[in-house]
């Protein structure tokens, strides 16, 4: 079964994004070192992910989606540019980034995105609150990047 996610990515050149994506399993444990694949229409990374289970790639501006395949996870990819960290859709793109499931950044505060800010809240030793606070908007920054 191939889900379909869309991601964003930064910007770091008039020729390339950057991206990065952390691989979580379904009880939120993260794939460590995981052998992937990240196809695009042009060519096809590998690698594997980091310890923490993270991701990271340098493609070109022009790929606006890919399939990225690790275990037995097919995962469609719709590369976009972030929303300001100011605005609660940019906060859910980076939690998604990350695995934390905001569902559609919309800009609208869900109970998805609360869990998702609750979870993120926890795993980096914030305060819990569910709510998009300065303090989880400057770690998501320092994180996931602009």
């Amino acid at each position: 079964m191939v889900q379909e996610k869309e991601y964003v990515v930064n910007t770091i050149s008039s020729e390339y994004h950057f991206i990065k994506i952390k691989l979580f399993d379904s009880g939120g444990e993260s794939f460590k070192n995981m052998p992937y694949k990240l196809e695009t229409k042009d060519k096809t990374y590998e690698g594997k992910s980091d310890d923490d289970g993270l991701i990271e790639h340098k493609i070109p501006n022009n790929v606006t989606e890919g399939t990225l395949i690790f275990g037995e996870e097919k995962i469609k990819i719709l590369f976009d540019a972030f929303a300001d960290i100011e605005d609660l859709k940019g906060v859910q793109q980076r939690l998604n980034n990350l695995g934390f499931d905001c569902g559609t950044p919309d800009g609208e505060m869900s109970s998805k995105t609360i869990e998702a800010l609750q979870m993120f809240q926890e795993i980096y030793d914030l305060e819990v609150t569910g709510e998009a606070t300065r303090e989880s908007k400057d770690k998501l920054l320092e994180i996931v990047g602009r």
